[in-house]
C-alpha cells in the first residue's frame, strides 16, 4: 500500500534539525495534542501520511510534480526573491496544502454527504417517522470536488491578497502541524509556516492596492503569535525540530477542543464505501436503547 503524504516530505524536511545543520536524517519531533507526550519520528515512515489516502487520484501525481520544485522555491525565498516564478510556485503550494489535508477532505466529504442525503420512512420505538441518512462518499468524489475548487483558491491568493514572507533570525523557530495552513473564515487572514525560519502571512488587500509578496524580518512576539495559530489549527499533532517542555505547555494552553466533539468522530469518505441498510441500522439502535432502559430499571 502506498504512503500518501498529505504533508510532503520535502515540506516536513524544513522543520527538522538537518534544515539548520545541513546533515541528513529526516527526523522530526512529534507532539500529540492529547497525550501530552512527544517522540522522535521519521518524516518518511511515520509522519504526515495515510495509506492509500488519495486512491491513485490524478491530483496526487500533479501535487508531486509541484513538490519537486519546493526546495528551490524555499531557497529563493531565503534570498528574499519576489520573482514571478517563485511567487507562483509559492502560492500554488499554499493553495494545494490548504486542501490536501484530512481536515479539508473531511469538510468536503461531509458537504457531499449532506448534498446526497436520503430520507427514509421508519418505525422507531412504536412511532412511524422519517429519518435522514447520509452515506459515506468516495475518495475520488472528494478529490474531484477539490480539483474544481483549487483554481479559484489559487486565483484568490494571487489576486486578492498581500503576502508577507517573514524571516526568523532568532533561536525561537516556527513550528508546523498536521493541518498547517491556517485560514480565518471571518477575516480571510491566512498563515502557512514554510520552514523553521520562514512563515507566510496573508491579508486581503485594500481596494486599489496591488496584491503583492514582500519580505520582512519577524519579531519574537509575532513568532509566538503564529506558533499559537499553528497549535490552534492542529488536529492531532504538532511538529518541531527539537524537544521542548515549553512547547508542551503551550500546546496544552492553546490546542483546539474540536476532537472532543462526537460529531467530528469517524471518517465520512472511503476508497470503496459500502452502503448499509438504514432500516436495519435503526432497528439495532432501537434494540440497544431498549436494553439500556431494561438495565436501568434493574438497578
Amino acid at each position: 500500500m502506498a504512503r500518501d503524504h498529505y504533508l510532503p516530505r520535502t515540506y516536513l524536511r524544513n522543520f527538522t534539525p538537518e534544515y539548520l545543520t545541513g546533515k541528513k536524517g529526516g527526523i522530526i519531533e512529534v507532539y500529540s495534542l492529547w497525550s501530552e507526550r512527544h517522540r522522535s519520528a521519521s518524516i518518511s515512515k511515520h509522519v504526515g501520511f495515510e495509506l492509500d489516502f488519495y486512491d491513485n487520484h490524478p491530483l496526487d501525481k500533479a501535487w508531486q510534480d509541484l513538490e519537486e520544485k519546493w526546495p528551490e522555491t524555499v531557497g529563493a525565498l531565503q534570498s528574499r526573491s519576489t520573482a514571478a516564478v517563485v511567487v507562483d510556485t509559492l502560492l500554488s503550494f499554499l493553495a494545494i496544502q490548504f486542501v490536501r489535508v484530512p481536515t479539508m477532505m473531511e469538510r468536503v466529504s461531509r458537504q457531499l454527504s449532506l448534498r446526497n442525503m436520503k430520507t427514509v420512512d421508519i418505525e422507531f420505538e412504536g412511532r412511524k417517522t422519517k429519518a435522514a441518512v447520509m452515506d459515506m462518499v468516495k475518495t475520488s468524489d472528494v478529490l474531484d470536488t477539490i480539483a474544481t475548487m483549487l483554481p479559484g483558491i489559487k486565483q484568490s491568493a494571487t489576486d486578492e491578497y498581500v503576502w508577507t514572507c517573514y524571516h526568523d533570525p532568532f533561536r525561537l523557530k516556527f513550528i508546523t502541524c498536521d493541518n498547517p495552513c491556517h485560514y480565518n473564515w471571518t477575516t480571510g487572514e491566512s498563515f502557512l509556516p514554510l520552514a523553521l525560519d520562514l512563515g507566510l502571512f496573508g491579508t486581503l488587500s485594500d481596494k486599489g492596492r496591488k496584491p503583492s509578496v514582500r519580505h520582512r524580518q519577524i519579531s519574537h512576539e509575532d513568532i509566538r503569535k503564529f506558533n499559537r495559530l499553528t497549535i490552534e489549527n492542529a488536529k492531532r499533532f504538532v511538529y518541531c525540530h527539537t524537544s521542548s517542555k515549553r512547547l508542551v505547555d503551550r500546546i496544552k494552553r492553546h490546542r483546539s477542543d474540536t476532537l472532543v466533539d462526537p460529531m467530528h468522530g469517524g471518517r465520512s469518505f472511503a476508497n470503496e464505501p459500502t452502503t448499509g441498510d438504514p432500516i436495519a441500522m435503526f432497528k439495532r439502535l432501537e434494540a440497544l436503547r431498549k436494553k439500556d432502559r431494561e438495565l436501568g430499571e434493574e438497578k
